[in-house]
């Protein structure tokens, strides 16, 4: 038998990855993603050591939690009920 998906299926679908991305704002992720190009514009130009801290170890490490709460907030809370 086939599936057809009626309209209130889809606007489930729509309602929990609309509050999964308001989540995700509202806990003020959103710049995250942002930091990524950031932080290589600024690593690779001139003011690189006029910053303070900014050493590879510490870029490596806030690249590292950006990818895991964005694995978690992209991959699984949005993209994981996408097929369902």
């Amino acid at each position: 038998m086939l599936f057809i998906p009626s309209a209130s299926y889809f606007l489930a679908k729509l309602w929990i990855i609309l509050s999964a991305i308001s989540m995700f704002v509202f806990l003020s992720n959103e710049h995250i993603a942002a930091n990524f190009a950031s932080f290589s514009i600024v690593k690779f130009s001139i003011v690189a050591n006029e910053v303070h801290h900014f050493e590879i170890a510490k870029i490596l490490r806030h690249w590292g939690i950006t990818f895991v709460v964005n694995l978690i907030g992209g991959g699984f809370l949005i993209g994981l009920p996408m097929p369902f």
